[in-house]
């Protein structure tokens, strides 16, 4: 199962990647400007980075934590990390997996939230899905969970933190 989610985050990156590439009408190549169009690095790694006129994003199917996620924010034991992106502009994605119970994953965010004094902005609730965002000074952190409809047991969610200069 895990292999089958590495291959299809990787076969999301590429088309990404093609996407980007035929919007930007240098598909990898020198733009008339002579700045760089779209170029993607990775490979057997499991990430892949693309560089276009506004910057460079590196998404990755690695069972990490980013660097520069910031360390205040949770990362529990036996929450996983799935696949994570970020870019120039200060964004950091981070799509997690868990085992543990859907309504202790939520309160453990939105305990860290209040604690830190995040303002909220945003927040959604149904029956096993769950999204909040807020802000605290130039920063945003959202976090969304759903709880997986077939084996009512697996958490899967995405925490999104971006920083502005």
């Amino acid at each position: 199962m895990r292999a089958i989610r590495g291959l299809a985050l990787m076969i999301l990156i590429a088309t990404i990647a093609a996407v980007i590439a035929g919007c930007s009408g240098s598909r990898g190549s020198e733009a008339k400007d002579g700045k760089a169009g779209v170029k993607t690095e990775g490979g057997e790694t499991g990430s892949a980075t693309m560089t276009t006129d506004a910057g460079k994003t590196v998404l990755s199917s690695e069972s990490e934590w980013p660097k520069g996620f910031p360390n205040e924010i949770p990362k529990p034991e036996g929450v996983k990390v799935t696949a994570s992106a970020h870019n120039d502009s200060g964004n950091m994605t981070v799509s997690i997996e868990s085992k543990k119970p859907f309504d202790e994953v939520v309160k453990l965010y939105q305990d860290y939230v209040k604690s830190v004094g995040y303002a909220q902005a945003l927040e959604l609730k149904e029956d096993g899905y769950y999204m909040y965002s807020g802000t605290r000074g130039n920063e945003t952190f959202t976090f969304t969970f759903s709880l997986d409809q077939e084996d009512n047991k697996t958490v899967a969610g995405a925490l999104v933190y971006e920083h502005k200069e």
